[in-house]
């Protein structure tokens, strides 16, 4: 019997660093314990939508959206603030945030939404499904 293992390599977008799709990539597979409905983008949109269903009526469903940060952007302020401004009009989702890959990047990210650290963003998760 042959037991030779597979392994697929994802690779990121060449825009994109490891530590960015990783994360990415841990959040959605958090976010897939609860809901197979989880969508990530890579150059449009946020890095990872899901749909939560309501509590009051659970045929029906609300989007949330994450926004993977490593940091980089805090040295173009400019383009973080259209990014957050964009989330903020887009009315298709219920909440958004940032999800910051260091936590002593926090505060930075505070001034323009809602920012969670990678331990955070699990416990958060879990309870918009309970």
């Amino acid at each position: 019997e042959n037991s030779s293992k597979w392994y697929m390599v994802k690779k990121p977008e060449s825009s994109e660093s490891v530590e960015h799709y990783f994360m990415v990539q841990c959040i959605a597979d958090e976010i897939r314990h609860y809901t197979e409905n989880v969508l990530t983008y890579s150059s449009f949109g946020p890095d990872i939508t899901f749909q939560v269903p309501k509590k009051e009526n659970p045929e029906e469903y609300e989007w949330y959206a994450i926004e993977v940060e490593t940091g980089t952007q805090l040295k173009t302020p400019g383009e973080l603030q259209q990014k957050a401004a964009k989330n903020n009009i887009d009315f298709k989702y219920k909440e958004w945030w940032f999800v910051v890959t260091d936590k002593s990047m926090k505060s930075g990210y505070e001034k323009l939404g809602t920012t969670f650290t990678r331990t955070e963003i699990k416990e958060k998760i879990g309870g918009l499904f309970r």
